[in-house]
């Protein structure tokens, strides 16, 4: 008869045997869900859609590396996925830009309260800027899968 400390045992060891498998599991979810996000936020236009490009080809490299056993393609699957988290950094880059800009637009706070009386109007805080730092999970999703994909290797 089985107990939990063998069920225990049995789960872990499934999860170190597959540990790999996961971990690209979930770096290409993070991918297509950040693409999906990117996709129905409008980030499909002028330099935005590096984020989305980079979303999309982060979740092809890691699908093709949970896919493929080949020691060459998998090294070089790690290699694009490296070069890939360099997107995270370009983006900083390009959202630091981007609000800039918008912090030259005045702000409510800055006009003093509504004339009408509505101080309760809280729909304008969801676009108080650009998120400078965004872009950089992109870079985490794409390292993780470079690990992922270099620990098949083995």
């Amino acid at each position: 008869m089985a107990t939990n400390s063998d069920a225990f045992k049995h789960t872990q060891s499934l999860i170190r045997s597959h540990l790999p498998e996961l971990v690209l599991v979930g770096a290409g979810g993070g991918f297509a869900i950040t693409f999906v996000e990117l996709l129905v936020s409008d980030h499909g236009e002028g330099t935005q859609a590096i984020g989305l490009i980079a979303a999309g080809i982060g979740a092809a490299l890691c699908l093709i590396g949970l896919l493929v056993r080949s020691r060459i393609i998998l090294r070089t699957l790690a290699i694009g996925l490296l070069l890939l988290s360099i997107s995270g950094p370009v983006g900083v880059f390009l959202h630091a830009g981007g609000e800039v800009e918008a912090s030259e637009a005045p702000s409510a706070i800055e006009d003093g309260p509504a004339l009408n009386g509505d101080e309760d109007d809280d729909d304008d805080d969801d676009d108080e800027g650009v998120p400078p730092l965004a872009p950089l999970g992109l870079s985490g999703l794409a390292l993780l899968g470079a690990a992922g994909v270099l620990a098949r290797e083995g």
